[in-house]
């Protein structure tokens, strides 16, 4: 079975019991498609690390909401990162309203890497957000990329500064910690600066990350980059 069969076959096991009880919570519910398609210069992840290595990469999404508070998608793209040459991910959540613009949400993450599916692994995350303007979360994960008994945390805190209509500042401040038996990542910070500009239903945005990592193959130092993400 090659990977993407396989994919396809074991993706339910992370993922499908939480969509079935996400959307059971209100089946009435209606629901909402949005999809996009995001070509990058460079695929930098939320962990500061580049899966490209400075080429180019191409990411479809597909994402579904509805008006109780739960959504789920499938975002994609390609990596360079030998022998992996793609990663599919699905996501499931929830989130809800707790006072005035305050809202908390859980939610899992499946990262299934093509080529190698030995360094699959999910995140199972918590987080809050007020307003469109700031936002923490916390994800959780089990044998983190596929690393038998390394588990990895990761704090993220995002801040968004709108300077007009059109353009704003994100923010991203992180901190990823490693533990268990394998002991065999170091903890690092990351940071994470992008200038957006909206065009319409383009989203173009200058980015600029760091981290204090020294591992991941020389990937996880300062990189800028440039990204163009078409609503469709």
């Amino acid at each position: 079975m090659n990977d993407c069969t396989s994919y396809f076959f074991k993706w339910h096991y992370g993922l499908l019991p939480a969509i079935t009880l996400l959307l059971g919570a209100n089946h009435a519910a209606a629901m909402s498609w949005e999809g996009s398609l995001t070509a990058t210069t460079e695929y930098v992840s939320k962990r500061g690390i580049s899966l490209t290595d400075r080429k180019p990469a191409l990411q479809p999404e597909l994402h579904a909401s509805t008006t109780n508070g739960s959504y789920f998608g499938i975002w994609a793209s390609n990596v360079d990162f030998d022998p992996v040459w793609g990663e599919v991910d699905l996501y499931a959540g929830i989130m809800r309203p707790v006072a005035g613009r305050l809202k908390t949400g859980i939610g899992i993450f499946h990262y299934q890497e093509l080529g190698d599916s030995s360094q699959n692994f999910q995140d199972y995350f918590v987080n809050a957000r007020y307003g469109k303007y700031f936002e923490v979360m916390y994800s959780y994960s089990p044998d983190f990329s596929g690393i038998d008994q390394q588990t990895g945390g990761l704090a993220e805190f995002i801040g968004t500064m709108p300077v007009t209509k059109e353009t704003s500042i994100k923010l991203y401040g992180g901190r990823m910690n490693f533990w268990g038996k394998a002991d065999s990542l170091k903890n690092y910070n990351i940071w994470q600066v992008s200038l957006r500009r909206l065009y319409g239903k383009l989203d173009a945005r200058l980015n600029y990350s760091d981290t204090t990592s020294d591992q991941f193959r020389g990937r996880a130092d300062r990189r800028v980059y440039l990204s163009l993400k078409y609503g469709l």
